[in-house]
């Protein structure tokens, strides 16, 4: 999942072409991952709701808003600081006003712009008070995420210059348009103990979808990528998640460091060597490969480098942790 966001974020690269087919070609790979980026976003924002919510009650939200705290906003504090710090050493400093207002107050992409789904999910965390409470009865709660699903569904598609402005504020258009994914994996969390509920409301959802889009004549992409990865978490065995897992927090540094301002000479000196390939769609691919393929190895040698010099308190400071969770849900 990971390594398609990093490979979306990479963007295409300009290269000779071979023709028609080569273009064609070209076309396919961008979408492609540009769909597989979504999907990874979508399921990233699922699980967060799915692991929030399961078993939740009013008196464990304190609890479990502070352990986010340690486990989501310190980590993209500090890679926030890292990249401000960087960028004012090179001559970009940002006032305090506007450091505020990007890594805030969602006025325009923070520093480290890759981590803004961390921050997003934090602050939806904050709003279990509310998130809670209209979830918690199985029947009310459906009707919530269906209306949230098709709410964000219309904003999305609206050609209203007020949500317009909106949603070109910052990244909230981004959090509005992943919200459905969270929602529906905060209630697959809230019924855990009887998942073919959920995974009706699923299988409701893209009927639905289908049926708003006859009328309508749009997409059921946008529903039908935010719907698969809650039946992923509820019909397939995934892996436990551990505070101490290599692969969470290798994960997150791939993700932390693949935005940060002082390794794009990597991406360029990378990008340069795939741009001297014959064929445009073979670029694209080669680069998309190769610059993902150099941050897990970078992310690797971090890792190992911290804990062989025991600085296993800033490694956990630079990619939060979870505590032991399963994502098995009983059935009924």
């Amino acid at each position: 999942m990971t390594a398609a966001i990093v490979a979306l974020h990479c963007g295409p690269t300009s290269s000779p072409n071979l023709g028609a087919v080569d273009l064609w070609l070209n076309d396919r790979i961008s979408s492609a991952v540009n769909q597989l980026a979504v999907l990874a976003m979508s399921y990233f924002f699922t699980v967060s709701g799915f692991l929030l919510f399961s078993g939740l009650t009013f008196e464990k939200i304190s609890l479990k808003i502070k352990k986010r705290i340690r486990t989501l906003l310190i980590p993209y504090l500090i890679w926030q600081m890292l990249s401000t710090v960087y960028l004012a050493a090179a001559g970009n400093p940002y006032s305090i006003q506007r450091w505020i207002g990007t890594v805030f107050l969602f006025q325009f992409w923070p520093p480290n712009g890759a981590l803004w789904y961390v921050y997003a999910i934090f602050l939806l965390a904050c709003c279990s008070y509310l998130i809670l409470p209209i979830l918690k009865n199985p029947k009310i709660g459906a009707v919530i995420v269906a209306v949230c699903f098709f709410a964000c569904y219309k904003l999305y598609y609206s050609a209203n210059p007020a949500v317009h402005g909106i949603f070109s504020y910052g990244y909230i258009g981004n959090t509005i348009i992943y919200f459905p994914a969270y929602i529906l994996g905060a209630y697959a969390g809230l019924q855990s103990d009887n998942k073919r509920h959920t995974i009706s409301l699923c299988l409701l959802l893209l009927c639905l979808a289908n049926i708003f889009v006859s009328k309508t004549g749009s997409s059921t992409a946008y529903i039908t990528v935010r719907c698969i990865p809650t039946l992923m978490l509820l019909l397939l065995d995934l892996p436990v998640i551990y505070e101490k897992s290599t692969v969470y927090k290798t994960t997150f540094l791939v993700y932390a460091l693949q935005h940060q301002p002082y390794l794009s000479w990597l991406g360029g000196f990378e990008r340069s060597i795939a741009a001297s390939l014959p064929s445009i769609a073979l670029a694209n691919i080669s680069f998309r490969l190769i610059y993902c393929v150099s941050l897990f190895i970078l992310a690797v040698a971090l890792y190992h480098i911290l804990n062989s010099i025991n600085a296993s308190f800033v490694l956990s400071l630079l990619t939060g942790g979870r505590a032991e969770r399963s994502l098995k849900v009983t059935e009924k």
